[in-house]
């Protein structure tokens, strides 16, 4: 699977699980939410990002 792009839809509810589960990836600040640290080259990450997926209690997160 090869992930080109990833976005959030819906409202977060900043328990930042998705930083945990993909740190390379995601960051997390209480003031600003849930950011990408990084917008492309996402297949070295592919196995964290699912992870990140998974856990979100919203299902917020897509990628494509």
């Amino acid at each position: 699977m090869e992930i080109k792009t990833i976005w959030f839809e819906g409202k977060c509810v900043n328990c930042a699980m998705c930083a945990e589960e993909a740190r390379e990836v995601f960051s997390f600040h209480p003031s600003t939410g849930v950011q990408l640290k990084i917008r492309e080259k996402f297949d070295p990450h592919i196995e964290q990002i699912k992870s990140a997926v998974l856990v979100c209690p919203t299902k917020r997160i897509r990628c494509q």
